[in-house]
């Protein structure tokens, strides 16, 4: 699926098999990191992963270009800053910055393979 039926999907879940092979994953990933480290989620979606890292303590912050999804995060998620921005773009990254400061991670799944550059990108 590319990028553009993605983003026309708000509705679109991870089945429970595949998140909690992710979520195991991510766990062992993160493990060492205080748990009040600030994470960014570029790619974010509709929250699930960004929720996931709230939830284990984390001070997440999420990225994503599409507004639709976006929107079913800001749902999911009132209270966290989720902003609409493409992660390719070095201003929308640098006025992240500038609003939010550094983060102690940046994780980003389902979203390297769909990058232009992604080895400029990162």
């Amino acid at each position: 699926m590319g990028m553009a039926n993605y983003d026309d999907q708000p509705g679109f879940v991870i089945d429970a098999v595949t998140a909690e092979a992710c979520i195991i994953d991510l766990a062992a990933a993160l493990t060492g990191l205080p748990t009040a480290a600030r994470a960014l989620e570029l790619g974010c979606g509709s929250g699930v992963f960004t929720r996931w890292l709230r939830a284990y303590g984390f001070d997440a912050t999420g990225m994503d270009m599409s507004e639709l999804q976006l929107a079913e995060a800001r749902q999911r998620l009132p209270d966290v800053p989720l902003i609409q921005g493409d992660i390719e773009s070095e201003t929308d990254i640098d006025t992240l910055i500038d609003c939010y400061g550094l983060f102690d991670m940046v994780i980003s799944r389902y979203v390297v393979h769909e990058l232009s550059a992604p080895i400029g990108t990162f």
